[in-house]
Order: C-alpha cells, then structure tokens, then sequence
C-alpha cells in the first residue's frame, strides 16, 4: 500500500486484509494519525518522499515486499473477498505474472471495471503511468476476487493533483495517448469542456482530445484540426 493522511478510512481497509503474510505500508506524507494506524497492523511501515509520480511510489513499495505475490490494496478501498481467496488465485498461477480483480464501485455497485491488482513480486513486473498507474506488462488474467473502492477524504488536501500531474506528464510525451485521455477527463470533472488537449505530431498532424457526453455517459473524440 501507499497512503497519505487516510485515517478516516485506512483501519477498514487494514482488517479486510490483516489475514495476508505480510502487510508493507509506504507513507508519502501523512501529518495526520495514518502512520500511528498502520503501526497498529504491521511494522514493515516505511517513509518515501513524494515526487507527483504514483508508479514511483508504487515501485518502492514493491520493492519493500517480502512476499513473493503482492495484492495492491488503496486505504479508500476495501478487500470483499478472503485472503483465502487471493491464496487460491496465486496457488493456480503457472506462467501468469498479474491477475485482475474487479472493482466495484461503493456509491454505485452498478459501476465495475477489472483491474491487475495482485502480481508476481519479480523484476519484469512493475507500475508505469504517473497517474492512473497501471502494472505492466499487461495479462488480462481475470479473477473472481473482489475490491470495493470509495473516494478518500484526502482527495480533498490536494484537489488539483492529478491534473497537476497529468498536465507534466503531457508536456513530456505530447502523443502518449493515455495521458491526453486522462488529462481529458480531468478538465471535464472540473467542467472546464473548453480546454481541449492539442496535439502536434509528424504522424498524428494536429488533433484536439476534447469530452463530451453521450447518452449521460462522457466520451472522448480525437478530431483532427484542419488549418
């Protein structure tokens, strides 16, 4: 786990998931009483300067982990299945590195996506993406274990940081179309529909990612500019 000033929601996500062999919490942070609850549960506790990269800060907790399976786990999140039940997805794995798990939504149970939350504690595997992280390489190795994610009240300390994070990562690779996604989405969610994300490449020539919704749902256009 990483955290950040999560007291008001890290003991619920710590007993769903005090059964595993080992709990390694990395701190960016807290000035609140985060780290006096994490204590509580483990004593692999560990402080790590933040840098506005997630897979940094995820890679360092990895590296801390002395088992050889992980479960990533947010304090905002809470573990439905059994820690039996995560055994028995890594006890089937043969060749398999990462395992998805589905999200469910706590205001809207509807609302689910996959997700790769437990992998192999090995070299080749590893977070990318400043924000959004995802683990790469990608398998696509569905499980039947289940995360319930809600929406920390420590969103609320720093509420422009993915943006922030987002807009430094676009300067950096201009055409990476997973960051002109999420910067997209981000000035829609501050319903700023005016800011488009221009693009200039030799290949993509220009072209504005820009929200819009449809049938309630937002969506995401690529259109090219014609000058």
């Amino acid at each position: 786990m990483i955290v950040k000033n999560e007291e008001s929601c890290l003991k619920q996500c710590l007993e769903s998931v005090k059964g595993a062999d080992f709990l390694t919490i990395v701190d960016t942070g807290s000035t609140d009483k985060t780290l006096k609850i994490a204590k509580n549960y483990t004593n692999k506790v560990f402080k790590y300067k933040w840098d506005d990269d997630f897979s940094d800060a995820r890679n360092f907790a990895k590296s801390k982990c002395e088992a050889d399976w992980c479960l990533s786990i947010d304090a905002d999140e809470v573990l439905k299945s059994s820690i039996d039940d995560v055994r028995q997805v890594i006890e089937s794995a043969t060749s398999q590195n990462t395992f998805d798990v589905k999200m469910i939504c706590k205001a809207k149970e509807e609302q689910s996506h996959p997700l790769a939350r437990i992998f192999r504690n090995i070299p080749e595997v590893e977070w990318k993406g400043a924000v959004h992280e995802t683990l790469y390489p990608p398998e696509n190795n569905m499980t039947d274990i289940v995360i319930e994610y809600g929406y920390s009240k420590a969103h609320e300390d720093d509420p422009n940081r993915n943006l922030r994070i987002l807009k430094k990562a676009v300067e950096k690779n201009r055409t990476h179309p997973r960051n002109l996604f999420y910067l997209a989405r981000e000035y829609a969610s501050k319903n700023e529909y005016e800011k488009g994300v221009i693009v200039k490449d030799d290949e993509l020539k220009s072209v504005n990612i820009f929200p819009h919704k449809f049938h309630g749902e937002w969506n995401y256009t690529i259109k090219p500019i014609y000058s």
